[in-house]
């Protein structure tokens, strides 16, 4: 078990292509995935470095495992001081954000959202089973 601490940030940052045409989906998929996929990856294999407990970007799926036209990520941060440092001033975030402003022109019915959380640290507990000692908050876990 893991006790969290004061300021823990989680962010939920989804799209939804469901209604988007196909000159839309191509905007998405062609311009604006890369440049996220890359910016999500960096966070899950380096994001410790800048405060980044751990990041997925995960695709939706059906009951029978179909891929559904919606996506997110799901981040878990040091502080949400950390975090905006990465958005405001890291490239891989800088390229997400100046892709999006260069095609938002051509989108509207795609649709992209942020939730973030920031927690009290006596509220957070977390349970890691059979995990090595780098993950997640284990990193910082004071025995």
């Amino acid at each position: 078990m893991v006790r969290g601490h004061d300021n823990l940030t989680l962010i939920r940052s989804g799209q939804d292509w469901v209604e988007a045409g196909e000159e839309e989906r191509a905007l998405y998929f062609n311009e604006m995935l890369p440049p996220l996929q890359d910016g999500m990856d960096f966070l899950r294999d380096e994001g410790q470095a800048l405060g980044c407990y751990s990041n997925r970007f995960v695709r939706n799926i059906d009951l029978d495992g179909n891929l559904l036209d919606i996506a997110y990520d799901i981040g878990h941060w040091r502080s949400l001081d950390k975090l905006e440092r990465w958005a405001e001033s890291h490239p891989t975030h800088l390229r997400i954000f100046t892709t999006f402003f260069r095609v938002i022109g051509g989108l509207s019915k795609l649709r992209l959202y942020h939730e973030v959380s920031v927690s009290d640290g006596s509220q957070q507990l977390f349970e890691y089973l059979n995990c090595h000692p780098q993950t997640g908050m284990l990193r910082d876990a004071v025995p």
